[in-house]
């Protein structure tokens, strides 16, 4: 029996709907998949897959970070066909993880990288997510949007859905991830009416690194 057909019986036992065909679409991409048990332990650095398409068979919880991507591959997928638990996560560069159950991130969630998607079937609860410039998160129902601060939108069902006030990404992340060049470049009075948030955005090779590297992205 293949990995692909062992997969798909993982991901046939989820009740039918959204969650289900979103996983099933996913699962298309590749013939080569890993499953991996449900895994609890800590990560001095960050967590990532052991391969570019892994489904998780139960909870993923990690005590730091966790990186969607191998550092190897040019594209991949993560299924956790359960809760996801961590500090940081960052889906990266054509990365696509789907959380079946809630995904919850104690400092931030990083799910705009372009090319990649980020799919819920329960909650999303962090501090800060970075979603709606270049990539997003979707959702399953809008009750699951529990992030305390989001610097764009998530969708729900082909809708987005935008906090009242969007959070500042400069306010939030640490210089070391920030693409400050244009910014820097401006003259006082050039600045002068213009939101630094549009003009200062995410380094995400940057975002990338740091996590990996197991560093925080939040200030203070």
């Amino acid at each position: 029996m293949s990995t692909h057909t062992d997969a798909r019986a993982l991901l046939t036992r989820l009740p039918a709907g959204a969650t289900r065909e979103l996983a099933l679409q996913l699962l298309s991409i590749s013939d080569d998949w890993t499953i991996l048990s449900a895994f609890n332990g800590a990560t001095a650095t960050a967590w990532r897959p052991s391969a570019p398409f892994v489904v998780v068979d139960g909870d993923l919880e990690v005590d730091g970070n966790i990186v969607v991507a191998t550092g190897q591959h040019d594209q991949g997928a993560l299924i956790v066909l359960g809760d996801l638990r961590c500090r940081q996560v960052i889906i990266g560069h054509d990365q696509h993880l789907l959380v079946s159950g809630d995904l919850v991130a104690s400092e931030a969630v990083i799910a705009e990288l372009a090319d990649s998607t980020t799919y819920v079937g329960g909650a999303v609860q962090t501090d800060t997510l970075l979603s709606g410039r270049g990539a997003w998160l979707s959702l399953a129902s809008a009750e699951g949007f529990q992030a305390r601060h989001c610097s764009g939108y998530v969708m729900v069902n082909d809708a987005p859905l935008t906090p009242a006030a969007p959070a500042s990404t400069v306010a939030r992340l640490v210089d070391e991830v920030l693409d400050r060049e244009e910014w820097d470049a401006m003259e006082d009075d050039e600045r002068e009416g213009e939101d630094i948030d549009d003009l200062i955005m995410l380094d995400e090779a940057a975002a990338l690194h740091h996590v990996a590297a197991g560093r925080r992205l939040l200030r203070g």
